[in-house]
């Protein structure tokens, strides 16, 4: 816990910033990085749009960076920030015809269906579960 609010402050004084290099989590902030990580994927993205200064998704950050290291090579996990990147998480927003009306707020996008809200658990093991049910499957029977 200790670990956690450290970070938290770090954060907040903007010394550490979520989803540095490094991480397996994709920090995307232009419409160029969308296109050629996201849009044209085969993968599942599980994308959370965040503000570094929620203290919520101080929370979730270490929580998605662990699922995002377990599940690397199965699905791929992504953050925007709503705060530092407002007209970029504008035109996602309108491209996909949804509202963020908080944060963290995560969705799904999948290479099969439109996108959609995940409302579970913020916690790993919720959320690992989670994409690996969301995972689409591409063998045909």
């Amino acid at each position: 816990m200790a670990m956690l609010k450290a970070a938290f402050l770090l954060q907040l004084l903007g010394i550490y910033g979520f989803f540095e290099k490094g991480s397996d989590v994709h920090r995307i902030k232009t419409a160029q990085q969308w296109k050629e990580k996201v849009k044209n994927s085969n993968y599942l993205w599980i994308v959370a749009f965040y503000r570094e200064s929620c203290g919520f998704c101080a929370l979730l950050e270490p929580e998605l960076e662990k699922v995002a290291s377990e599940l690397k090579h199965l699905i791929h996990f992504a953050g925007i920030n709503v705060e530092k990147d407002p007209k970029f998480t504008q035109q996602v927003v309108q491209k996909f015809n949804f509202q963020i009306t908080g944060v963290p707020t995560i969705k799904v996008f999948s290479p099969i269906t439109s996108p959609y809200d995940y409302g579970g658990e913020r916690k790993a093991a919720a959320i690992k579960k989670f994409a690996l049910c969301a995972q689409p499957s591409f063998v045909e029977t």
